[in-house]
């Protein structure tokens, strides 16, 4: 029996997936509304201008911008309004855009369940 433990000593090993699995991944919805926002409060400014005053590139902007424009309201407050990190990470900014870029508001309406349907993965099982 050792007098010490791996614990004690700081040496123990951490799991990186469930330190990832507990971090909230960034929201796009609620990103493209501060932008949105932003562009709002200042009629004249460009995706350009918007993207200096947050320190990001044009083109996030405009992404981010696009999600929240062009996704149905209800679509819009069902996101804005999730919590957790595992059905967030399935709606990343990029699967997102995918959707808001399809024609009608009905295929954005199945796209978006079909997303959501997906079952999650059992991350217990993966460690």
């Amino acid at each position: 029996v050792r007098p010490w433990d791996w614990k004690q000593l700081g040496l123990e090993r951490v799991s990186q997936r469930r330190l990832r699995s507990m971090h909230m991944p960034p929201n796009p919805v609620l990103i493209g509304r501060k932008y949105q926002e932003a562009m709002n409060a200042n009629p004249g400014a460009s995706y350009a201008d918007i993207a200096r005053q947050f320190g990001v590139n044009r083109i996030s902007v405009c992404q981010y911008v696009t999600v929240v424009r062009r996704l149905p309201p209800a679509l819009v407050r069902r996101i804005s309004c999730e919590t957790d990190p595992r059905a967030m990470r399935r709606l990343s900014l990029r699967k997102l855009l995918r959707i808001a870029r399809l024609k009608s508001s009905s295929a954005k309406t199945v796209a978006f369940r079909r997303l959501s349907a997906v079952p999650f993965i059992n991350e217990e099982l993966l460690e």
